[in-house]
């Protein structure tokens, strides 16, 4: 079975509350939480965007308490595996190409995601879907616009 790379933009929508939020929770319900498989820099990505929406006033401290839980919860279910030297170089190469407008973080979900041999990648995030296919990941047709 393909494994799908699981980025912290869909992480997020399936536990707080967005507009894809309940598209979502039913693609990830549909036996796709088998498939899926991340790195552990998704767990500092998890607690940063929390503590963004808290200090944004998105969420208030319970629900980025609940958030946090569930979110870690969730990464339980994907396989992990570690990010390497490689995956960081490649992020680099990724991130000098300026064009493709990737920032650091993205760059090295999507070198990770290649070096495991992904099929697809999992994201809302269009300018890594752009990357992603041209690393022959390519991105989970969700059936909505994403942005």
């Amino acid at each position: 079975m393909p494994h799908i790379y699981l980025d912290t933009s869909v992480l997020m929508a399936l536990i707080c509350p967005e507009p894809e939020t309940e598209f979502l929770m039913g693609w990830y319900r549909a036996g796709t939480c088998q498939q899926l498989i991340v790195t552990p820099w998704v767990r500092t990505e998890l607690a940063s965007a929390i503590s963004i929406k808290l200090r944004s006033r998105q969420l208030n401290a319970q629900e980025a308490s609940v958030a946090l839980h569930t979110g870690r919860r969730l990464l339980l279910t994907a396989h992990t595996e570690p990010v390497l030297t490689e995956d960081f170089d490649l992020a680099a190469d990724l991130c000098a190409q300026a064009d493709s407008k990737l920032r650091g973080p993205d760059a090295l979900h999507l070198a990770a995601a290649r070096r495991l041999g992904c099929a697809e990648i999992a994201t809302l995030d269009v300018l890594m879907q752009d990357a992603a296919r041209g690393l022959g990941v390519y991105p989970v047709d969700f059936g909505f616009k994403t942005t």
